[in-house]
């Protein structure tokens, strides 16, 4: 299950089926037989014919649609959009060159350095093997001492957006004006769908140049777009499958779920909680999910890793029950060798019973966090085949067009709008009356929200879009993380690949992939090295396209690397 695809020919391979017949143009239609009783005898050893039948099958289907369908965009806008950016980007340049005082090529580590910390003589913070950082944490970090320091990280987000958004988009669209992306259903350990060129799950919407992107993300003429999501699905499962009573009230009453547990912890009325009080609680709310520990905490939140630990022992009083499905989540998972979500889907974790450390810690943070991500996901994988066959049932023109995470988007003509908030909303809160799962999670709470056309999204929904979602990283050793990917490290990388790897550093969480301009954007093969020192990675690829140069692609000290 941690193969990165899955060829017929490699799972008759591994499986050893043996092929009935040899056909040159078919070379893998001989093993097909053989396999499909190899394969279908391990499922029902697991259990997990239904899951097969009632959910992956018909999403199959549901998927095949939403790709055939596509997305319509405003090409014209997006055009104009990266006029401006580009524009932009001009200016910028020129004062970041006024500021230093010469010119150089800032997308180079080392002249970017050499511009710093030599003629701006600012601190410098750590040095690589190839010279002084010049990371987004390192930048972050010098802001106040130079307005140029500003002006780099803006010229870095617009030129992301302009090459992986806008150059990425206006590639992709297709003759009839829509984009069609591919959805995989085998990549996510942890169940989530993927998409993939382009991805449209990370449009980023947390800026205001991002949330003017989604804005070219259109319906066809005389249709509007309905969006409607499950609010805050991964906490109500966490309570649901904890059986926390102090958690599951707060979701019954309606209350802000960040907003109560904040008062619970710091024992005052939900009155007085102030905005920094709430956000605090909200990172621990999912921290906890990803198995964080009160050095991560203190990073997010600022604050010394003393008063991370102590926040974090309050928030488990608070929530006893919390504290106990964590740890039994891990005994369960190491005596088992696997986790599984409420419907089964299962995970296996050979990291559980490694002898490295950290690899030992990264099994334990999956071990926590996949039944509650996994059950989300399926969840959703539920709600699209129903409401996929409700549309189909109903004989209505609207169709389902994209899945984000938590999130459907539905295209429908004016006049069966009201139609469709409807079938979303029955669909999406009673799919337990559909499944019989006496463990499925009780959807009954589970409100959504529609929003026509744009997305105004609150300030608290799950930061699924951008590429920055909760940032939970791994300490991985080098040679141990290679074998779980199933890849010798001198090996030659694609794209997916890259994608893939990164992904799996990020628990199957899309907020990470990071992009490096040639390697993956371009599509041209590149090298893939991994880089270990003990508590920190880097992960850094080689390619045509940069010139044979190592460039890094991402690391742990560097939550939003933009490769150079």
């Amino acid at each position: 299950p941690s193969a990165s695809d899955y060829q017929a020919g490699q799972l008759a391979a591994e499986y050893a089926a043996v092929p009935a017949f040899a056909c040159a143009a078919a070379p893998d239609a001989g093993a097909l037989s053989a396999l499909l009783d190899v394969l279908s005898t391990k499922l029902d050893e697991q259990g997990g014919h239904d899951l097969l039948a009632t959910m992956e099958l018909p999403l199959a289907r549901v998927l095949a649609d939403m790709e055939r369908i596509g997305f319509a965009v405003d090409a014209e806008g997006i055009r104009q959009f990266g006029d401006s950016l580009r524009a932009e980007l001009n200016g910028i340049l020129q004062n970041i060159y006024a500021e230093v005082g010469y010119e150089f090529n800032l997308n180079s580590p080392k002249q970017l350095g050499e511009a710093l910390f030599d003629k701006l003589g600012l601190p410098p913070r750590k040095k690589t093997a190839r010279g002084y950082s010049t990371d987004a944490e390192t930048l972050e970090s010098l802001r106040a001492y130079s307005p140029a320091v500003d002006d780099i990280l803006k010229y870095r987000t617009y030129s992301k957006l302009l090459s992986t958004y806008v150059e990425g988009l206006l590639k992709a669209l297709g003759p009839d004006g829509r984009i069609h992306s591919t959805f995989i259903q085998t990549e996510a350990r942890t169940g989530r769908i993927s998409s993939t060129e382009p991805n449209l799950q990370n449009i980023p919407i947390r800026t205001e140049l991002g949330s003017r992107l989604r804005g070219y993300f259109v319906a066809a003429p005389g249709e509007t777009l309905v969006d409607a999501d499950y609010s805050q699905i991964e906490l109500r499962i966490l309570a649901h499958i904890t059986g926390d009573e102090a958690m599951q009230q707060a979701f019954l009453s309606g209350a802000d779920i960040h907003r109560a547990t904040a008062a619970k912890i710091y024992h005052i009325p939900e009155s007085d909680v102030t905005h920094e009080l709430r956000t605090s609680a909200k990172a621990i709310n999912f921290g906890i999910m990803y198995g964080k520990g009160a050095f991560s905490l203190g990073k997010d939140l600022g604050i010394s890793v003393k008063e991370a630990d102590t926040f974090l022992k309050t928030y488990l009083n608070t929530f006893p029950k919390v504290d106990g499905y964590m740890q039994s989540c891990i005994e369960h998972a190491k005596e088992k060798g696997y986790v599984e979500t409420l419907f089964g889907r299962r995970r296996p974790l050979p990291e559980l019973a490694s002898s490295n450390f950290q690899v030992r810690s990264s099994g334990e943070r999956m071990a926590r966090n996949t039944p509650i991500q996994g059950t989300a996901a399926d969840i959703i994988k539920l709600a699209m085949v129903h409401v996929w066959q409700r549309l189909r049932d109903e004989k209505l023109q609207a169709r389902l067009l994209l899945q984000v995470h938590d999130e459907l988007i539905v295209e429908a003509p004016e006049n069966e709008v009201e139609q469709v908030k409807r079938i979303l909303k029955e669909e999406m809160e009673h799919l337990h009356e559909h499944e019989d799962h006496d463990h499925c999670c009780d959807h009954d709470h589970d409100h959504e929200h529609e929003h026509h056309h744009h997305h105004d999204h609150d300030d608290d929904h799950d930061e699924h879009c951008c590429c920055g979602h909760h940032h939970h990283h791994h300490d991985h050793d080098a040679d141990e993380v290679f074998t779980s990917w199933g890849v010798e490290t001198a090996k030659k990388f694609s794209k997916a690949d890259i994608e893939h790897a990164l992904t799996e550093l990020d628990t199957g969480n899309y907020g990470m992939i990071l992009r490096s301009k040639g390697i993956v954007d371009g599509g041209a093969d590149g090298w893939l090295e991994f880089d270990y020192v003990p508590g920190e990675w880097e992960v850094r690829a080689r390619g045509a396209d940069v010139g044979g140069k190592l460039v890094v692609i991402g690391s742990k000290l560097n939550e939003t690397a933009i490769a150079q």
